[in-house]
């Protein structure tokens, strides 16, 4: 009974030195979601949305689909973020299971809570993005619509003096 007690306290005391040098291994990775995690794996500039470029208006049916092809795809972009963010949840998640097993309790609720304030600056930040995009985008839109609606006008207005000038001719004519 002695050697088995001795066989496995032997084993105890391997797994024990092998779980501290594999840990001290790693202590640069542990420290990292500790202490320096800024959430770079999840962040909006990981994905390298090209952000649109909105000219004061856009005159041209062309510039149009420009801006507004510039816009979707930003969108689609801004869209996988987010889908990334959440995929990344629970917090912690991101942590190799084989770190989260060398990591102290203590040390992988530090990291959660880490990676949680980290998160929630991340989402901040690109919902922010978000907002200046979508209202430069409807400021764009706002001054491409009254210029459109201003020619359209002026087009009409050109069209019903032809018509006016044409009825005109046309009377003149049949006297």
């Amino acid at each position: 009974m002695k050697r088995i007690t001795l066989a496995l306290l032997a084993m105890a005391c391997l797994s024990n030195a092998w779980a501290d040098g594999a840990r001290a291994a790693r202590q640069a990775e542990i420290d990292f979601y500790l202490s320096q995690y800024e959430g770079s794996d999840v962040g909006l500039e990981k994905f390298h949305c090209a952000r649109p470029v909105f000219p004061e208006l856009s005159r041209t049916k062309a510039e149009i689909e420009k801006v507004g092809q510039s816009v979707d795809a930003w969108l689609a972009c801004y869209n996988r973020f987010v889908q990334g963010l959440n995929d990344s949840l629970p917090v912690g998640k991101g942590i190799p299971a084989e770190l989260q097993a060398l990591m102290t309790p203590a040390e992988l609720a530090q990291a959660k809570q880490r990676m949680g304030r980290v998160y929630q600056v991340v989402s901040e930040e690109g919902e922010e993005a978000l907002k200046a995009v979508l209202a430069a985008s409807a400021s764009w839109k706002e001054k491409t619509d009254a210029y459109v609606n201003a020619e359209a006008a002026k087009l009409s207005t050109v069209k019903n003096h032809q018509d006016t000038a044409e009825r005109m001719r046309i009377l003149k004519g049949k006297q």
